[in-house]
């Protein structure tokens, strides 16, 4: 599992326009046939060892995700948890795990261990704004914690669970306000 998840902005209508030249490139292993500016930066570092799914996954990673990234440094588990203690965080929790952990949208032909390791739709990721935004309504910060939670939360991994809520809400509500989709990558 990784230590760090980011999520991006996924544009959708350049995932339709280039995914089946870069499947073909994949497929034949011959990037260079694409011939397109905006990803010889990432076919001239690609490693020699690495396969065609995951330089197809770099390419796409590269032409499709944009915007401010929502980054979490070991914190997702526990923003996934704080998310269910809600009483309508459930949804919103399910499909983030599931964008993170479950590899939904990613096909064979660009499935790697980094890179995006999850797609959600526009529709997908509207859905998920409207939960997030009822969420974050009724939404009420914790108090600071005293005593030995004070000083053990000091140790934990990440930034606070409600700072991540919130750069999280912005990426998707941006993401949903431009009828894009969402983008889940592992470094």
């Amino acid at each position: 599992m990784p230590a760090t998840w980011v999520f991006l902005a996924f544009d959708w209508a350049l995932y339709r326009a280039y995914a089946p030249r870069v499947r073909r490139a994949a497929s034949s292993g011959d990037f260079a046939a694409l011939d397109l500016a905006e990803v010889r930066e990432v076919l001239s570092q690609a490693d020699d060892d690495a396969g065609p799914a995951a330089v197809a996954n770099a390419v796409l990673a590269e032409i499709c995700c944009r915007g401010e990234p929502a980054v979490f440094e070991g914190s997702l588990p526990r923003v996934l948890r704080q998310m269910r203690r809600h009483p309508d965080g459930d949804d919103a929790a399910d499909s983030l795990g599931e964008l993170a952990f479950g590899a939904p949208g990613v096909e064979a032909w660009f499935r790697a261990t980094s890179g995006v390791v999850g797609l959600h739709t526009p529709e997908q990721t509207a859905e998920l704004a409207r939960w997030l935004a009822h969420m974050r309504q009724a939404h009420r910060p914790a108090p600071p914690p005293r005593g030995l939670a004070a000083l053990t939360g000091r140790f934990l991994p990440g930034e606070g669970v409600d700072a991540a809520l919130g750069e999280l809400l912005a990426l998707v509500k941006e993401a949903a306000a431009h009828g894009d989709g969402l983008a889940a990558l592992a470094p």
